[in-house]
């Protein structure tokens, strides 16, 4: 595999960069496979840098994106917390604005343009693997939103994306790219998750091989605005989930980006990530001692704690409530995937669960399916 390595910061073009955190041969993707064996799972350094002349944060080694993003996740698609995204942030929209026509990147099971049923007829999704939901009337365009896209872009009012931004591994490109079809006074509607509150409440999904590099909401604006795009509002979404954002296209020309150092802030708080992470490891293998055990979450939940040092050895299997996932392998470990309901057939099992702002609702989801589960 031609794996890919950066050599700057994605903003600035800093090369001065320091090591934060290295973890050796961890899993590159974050799939549940049919596959039993071990023996063809791709690994890569994880290996988190922080530049020293500005405080970005950023993966430096990459995974190419035909191999990561070569089967669709169930991200998105499980939980109530999901859900009232997807709604909160159709609210956001229809409170600023009503949509004509919609240009969507990016919308893969559509779940959001079923929120808006007047215009479905006029909502076009982009996406490499469109799988749309039963209730989804959209238009479906496959493929990637690129420089290159020839269509009528001048038709659409409004443009929207949700949780893409954080996967691309050129984001500025995106941003002119979206700044060159977009027409003056048309309108950016877009979530992203809240990496700055992930990292601040030691979320071990806060970076991975998909989530590559880390923003706050003072870079989105300096990126944007230099694109000639007008900050319109924002809004967050349980605070520690996501934030929604509104911006409009007007007719001005770019400009350089404004100068961003958050060294110091940064570091001390990625650091503090770090820390606290290894240390949680620590505490969950004494608290074990030995004792057999699930883990919930079939993704980079249950991959970071294994490769922090977890022990497995009594770890009896992996739980995740998408049944796309069931009887299938956790890539990069041996172990199986199965339901939470196998918690009924044990006496008190013990769960780790480190499933970041889901954390509350899967809980209680565990302790209704066993009430006797011990939640570690």
């Amino acid at each position: 595999m031609n794996n890919l390595s950066r050599k700057k910061d994605l903003f600035f073009g800093s090369i001065d960069s320091e090591v934060i955190l290295k973890i050796k041969d961890f899993p590159a993707l974050s799939h549940c496979v049919d596959d039993q064996l071990m023996i063809e799972d791709v690994s890569e350094n994880f290996v988190i840098d922080i530049y020293k002349d500005n405080g970005l944060i950023q993966l430096r080694n990459l995974i190419p994106l035909d191999f990561l993003y070569s089967e669709s996740h169930a991200s998105g698609t499980q939980g109530e917390v999901w859900k009232n995204h997807h709604k909160s942030f159709a609210s956001f929209i229809a409170s600023n604005k009503t949509p004509s026509n919609v240009f969507e990147i990016g919308g893969l099971h559509g779940i959001l343009s079923t929120h808006f049923n007047e215009v479905y007829n006029q909502w076009t999704i982009i996406d490499p693997s469109p799988n749309p939901t039963k209730n989804c009337r959209a238009n479906f365009i496959q493929g990637y939103f690129n420089e290159d896209l020839s269509l009528d872009f001048s038709k659409y009012d409004t443009f929207i994306h949700s949780h893409v931004l954080e996967h691309l591994y050129e984001p500025l490109k995106f941003i002119e790219t979206l700044a060159t079809k977009m027409h003056a006074g048309s309108d950016l509607f877009f979530a992203v998750p809240n990496i700055k509150s992930m990292i601040k409440n030691k979320y071990s999904n806060a970076l991975n091989f998909e989530h590559t590099y880390f923003f706050d909401h003072d870079l989105i604006l300096n990126c944007f605005q230099s694109y000639g795009f007008d900050f319109l509002g924002s809004k967050s979404y349980l605070g520690d989930h996501s934030d929604f954002f509104w911006f409009r296209r007007s007719s001005r020309e770019p400009k350089p980006l404004q100068k961003y150092n958050k060294y110091i802030e940064n570091k001390a708080m990625i650091e503090s990530w770090v820390i606290s992470l290894k240390k949680d490891v620590e505490l969950i293998n004494q608290k074990l001692n030995g004792d057999h055990f699930f883990i919930f979450g079939a993704h980079i939940f249950s991959q970071i704690l294994i490769g922090l040092g977890l022990n497995t050895d009594s770890l009896i299997c992996i739980l995740d409530n998408s049944a796309t996932k069931h009887q299938k392998r956790l890539y990069g470990t041996s172990f199986i995937v199965n339901s939470p309901q196998v918690l009924k057939q044990y006496q008190s099992p013990k769960v780790v669960l480190r499933a970041g702002a889901y954390s509350e609702e899967i809980k209680i989801s565990i302790l209704k399916t066993n009430p006797n589960s011990i939640i570690i």
